[in-house]
């Protein structure tokens, strides 16, 4: 079995409120209070926060926390979103519980809100241990397009549905444009409804994505 041997990855959550937060509209000091308290013990001072008010579109004004340089949480009055890049499995976990203490936040602070999904994206650019991203691509279906140029072969993507949880799947495997010979991989889970467990969410979108890769041949090094 190959492994992936991660050379850049990231991690992403966006999550789509119900209805807007109209609570916390024109309440600045509130939101970054809550946003302070809520990240505190992470050691983040007011110099990390940054405001986008410049926009009169009340969807596109935000407050963007910058935890470390390569993770940041950002509110805006529909959504919440954060980024985390170059990560390990470990770190994983800690952005779990990020995104656990800005919801913990944020339902008080706003009475009544729920979520309407969350969806978490995730995308590695990696060497392999043996062979180049052709070989892998090469035991997936091709598809010949003429007169364009040499065919370097072409990636897939996969879909699932979980009806049991109502959970969807995607899986892109191709070429990486930024590791010559490597390989990208793209996962996305998309989750509707209010609550969730961001560590079991974590943990099983994590376990899940390993258990595609290995039956195509490939396992995953976690990001170490």
């Amino acid at each position: 079995m190959k492994k992936l041997q991660t050379q850049e990855n990231q991690v992403s959550y966006v999550a789509v409120f119900s209805r807007p937060a109209f609570a916390l509209w024109g309440q600045g000091g509130r939101i970054l209070d809550g946003l302070f308290t809520a990240f505190e013990k992470r050691g983040i001072s007011l110099s990390d926060f940054v405001f986008d008010q410049t926009s009169q579109v009340p969807a596109a004004q935000s407050i963007t926390v910058n935890l470390s340089p390569s993770c940041y949480f950002k509110f805006q009055l529909e959504r919440i979103e954060s980024v985390l890049k170059n990560f390990t499995d470990q770190d994983l976990m800690l952005f779990a519980e990020i995104l656990q203490q800005t919801t913990d936040w944020l339902r008080p602070a706003a009475p009544g809100l729920s979520f309407k999904s969350h969806l978490f994206g995730y995308f590695g650019h990696s060497r392999l241990s043996e062979g180049t991203s052709r070989d892998v691509l090469a035991s997936f279906p091709t598809v010949s397009v003429p007169d364009i140029g040499v065919s370097e072969g072409n990636g897939i993507i996969f879909h699932w549905k979980l009806p049991e949880r109502e959970w969807k799947i995607q899986l892109t495997i191709d070429h990486s444009l930024t590791i010559q010979n490597g390989l990208f991989t793209q996962f996305f889970l998309l989750i509707p409804g209010d609550s969730i467990d961001y560590r079991k969410v974590a943990t099983a979108g994590r376990d899940i994505m390993e258990k595609a890769l290995n039956h195509i041949g490939l396992e995953s090094d976690n990001g170490n």
